[in-house]
Formats: structure tokens, C-alpha cells, sequence
């Protein structure tokens, strides 16, 4: 019988092979407990859950126009994946934001149930390492947007109870506790507007209960508020540099240093939106894997290597850097890489093991 190797699938079997990994062992076998552990590839904001509730979608199949499956992660090698709880202030105010939070969790719980050969319930880097160890998918939540909390703090144990390790402080448009950095129908952005008292009380709980806190969104003094008072590492899950991609959702070249300076990862952005110079803007050109893995670069240049990761973004309404269809394709990113001289270590932490000591650093 012959076997057939898909393009994505030999360059993900280089890759392994390259860095010194075992490669996986056959379907049909039980994952040994003493094997050697895969690279885990974290992809730290996945908006899949959304089609999943509304569409009715499952992860296991595949529809022609998602970007993140069950399939697709397991030909790219991504064997752990952070469940955006994306709540859309403008659609869903007040509680109905907290409705819509509980049924998307009880969607993701719902998909695990229905795939639990490939997918592990996950919120400690423990549990991550052990899943991705035994072949399977981690599977994490965070939540997108603190409009879910609903501006009443004794949600954040629940929500830490459901597993969510990630709070986004805001979406696009400004909540009453913290500004945003865009826009949203009748939510106007406030790039002046930060934390008030109220907000710097959902960093501190956030903090004592181990929700890693996200400044993906938020207004640029948000941010500031936000890490100067925070205790444990930040993230910003899903976000790109401004000095090369000038668009208000990416961060300064200072946000990055302070990000360093607090021990935090700030994750690369696939979107085009989010990607395109001031050079593709004007003469309408297309971010590729190039585009991102300058994006790497320069991360890398002033927050430093261990400040590094991956936030694809995929399934979040977005369109992809050319080359970057979709997860199955994530193994380019790090040839691309290794060919500017990224060693195996460079990249481990990139594809995962920064993230995964944030989120072990805020249990």
C-alpha cells in the first residue's frame, strides 16, 4: 500500500527531524510515557470556538474556510492551542456578554468531549507538556474581551474554575474600566484613556487568581497602567510591532522593552491588517512569511528571544499573510526562521516554551 506524504507533512517531518525530535510514533500505537517529548508548538489566540456555537461546526471536520482544525493542527505540528472566549461588547452588552462567555466555554468543553483522542482539557503548563507528550492537542481557554465579566469581579473565580488562564482587557472599543486602541460601532477608541480604579482591581484579582493578564487591544496607556501594576507576567497574545507594521492594535518599540523588563510574550499577529508596512500600504503589497518572520526579527531585536511567541489569530475573521493559509501550514514559519540563523533552542521557545512560563509563572 502506498503511503502518501502531503508537502506540509514532509516539511513538518524536516523540521522534527532537524531539531532533533522523535518523530511521532505510528497512529495505530499507544504513545509511550518515556518517549521524548515533541517541540510544543502553542498557538496562543485561536477564534475557532465562535463558528463552532454559532455555525455548529466541529473541530474534527473541515468546511473550506476555517483556518484551525483538528486536521490542519495536526499536519502543522501545533499540538496546543489557546481558545479565544471572544465576547463582542456591541452585540452582546451587559450580561448577555456573560451568557454569551458561558456558551462558548460549554462549546469548547462540548468539542473535547466529542475528540478526547486528540483534544486534553489543559490550564497548567504541566498538564500541557503531559498532553502534547501523549500525542494529544492541549487545549486552553482564554477569554477575549473584559466585557465578559460584565464589570462585576466575582465572575473572574468562576471563570478561573472553567479553566480560562487569559483575560484580554479589552476587545475594540473602550469598556468603563479600560480604554481599547480601536474603535467598535458607538465605542469610540481612547489611546488616553488606561485603567480606572475599578480596572487596576480586575489586574490585582486577575493576578491573585492566575489569570494571565492580556494587553492585546488595549489603549496604549491601558498598557502601561496594566504592566506597572501587575505582579506577575503579562501577555500580548496576538499583536505586531508598530514601527514596522504602523497600525494602533500593535505595540511600540518601548511596550516591547517594558513587556521584556516584566518577563512577559508578546505573540506574532498573521493578519495582514496587522502586518502591512507603511511600504505595502502604499503600493498595495502583500504580507507573506517574510513579512512575519521580520516581525519575529524585530521582536526578537528589542524585547529579546525569550519574550517571543505565536498568536495566530486564525478564525478570528482575519485574512492571512500569503503562504499562511491556514495552521497546517505553521511549519514554514520556522524553516523560514531557521534559515536566518535561528538555532533549535531560538525556536523552541518561540514555538511554545515562552508562553508556557508565563503560564506557569501566573499559576
Amino acid at each position: 500500500m502506498r503511503t502518501v506524504i502531503s508537502a506540509f507533512a514532509l516539511t513538518a517531518f524536516l523540521l522534527v527531524a532537524n531539531l532533533g525530535l522523535a518523530a511521532a510514533p505510528p497512529a495505530t500505537a499507544e504513545p509511550s510515557p518515556a518517549s521524548v517529548s515533541p517541540m510544543i508548538v502553542l498557538d496562543a489566540h485561536q477564534d475557532c470556538l465562535h463558528r463552532i456555537l454559532d455555525r455548529d461546526d466541529n473541530l474534527g471536520e473541515t468546511y473550506g474556510d476555517e483556518q484551525g482544525n483538528i486536521p490542519e493542527w495536526k499536519e502543522g505540528g501545533v499540538n496546543a492551542i489557546w481558545f479565544s472566549v471572544w465576547v463582542n461588547p456591541a452585540k452582546y452588552p451587559g450580561r448577555l456578554a456573560v451568557n454569551r462567555a458561558v456558551a462558548l466555554i460549554r462549546a469548547f468543553n462540548h468539542q473535547c468531549a466529542l475528540y478526547p483522542k486528540y483534544l486534553q482539557p489543559c490550564s497548567t503548563a504541566e498538564q500541557v507538556r503531559r498532553a502534547t507528550a501523549s500525542g494529544k492537542i492541549a487545549a486552553l481557554l482564554g477569554i477575549e474581551g473584559g466585557a465578559a465579566i460584565n464589570n462585576d469581579l466575582d465572575l473572574l473565580p468562576y471563570y478561573r474554575q472553567q479553566g480560562v488562564r487569559y483575560m484580554t482587557l479589552t476587545w475594540r472599543g473602550n469598556l468603563a474600566w479600560a480604554g481599547s486602541s480601536q474603535a467598535h460601532e458607538s465605542r469610540a477608541p481612547n489611546r488616553e484613556m488606561g485603567l480606572t480604579d475599578f480596572g487596576r482591581q480586575v489586574v490585582h484579582e486577575m493576578n491573585r487568581l492566575g489569570i494571565i493578564v492580556d494587553l492585546s487591544h488595549v489603549s496604549d496607556q491601558t498598557f502601561y497602567d496594566a504592566i506597572a501594576i501587575s505582579n506577575k507576567p503579562v501577555i500580548v497574545s496576538h499583536s505586531n510591532c508598530r514601527a514596522l507594521a504602523p497600525h494602533p492594535r500593535n505595540v511600540t518599540d518601548d511596550m516591547l522593552r517594558r513587556l521584556a523588563a516584566n518577563g512577559g510574550v508578546i505573540g506574532v499577529n498573521f493578519s495582514r491588517d496587522f502586518l502591512k508596512t507603511a511600504e505595502q500600504k502604499q503600493d498595495g503589497g502583500t504580507p507573506d512569511i517574510k513579512t512575519v518572520a521580520d516581525e519575529v526579527d524585530h521582536m526578537v531585536k528589542i524585547a529579546g528571544i525569550d519574550h517571543v511567541g505565536m498568536g495566530t489569530d486564525f478564525d478570528g475573521g482575519i485574512t492571512p499573510a500569503s503562504g499562511l493559509k491556514n495552521a497546517a501550514a505553521t511549519p514554514k514559519l520556522w524553516v523560514a526562521l531557521r534559515m536566518r540563523g535561528y538555532s533549535d533552542e531560538d525556536i523552541r521557545k518561540i514555538a511554545g516554551e515562552n508562553f508556557l512560563r508565563v503560564l506557569k509563572a501566573n499559576e
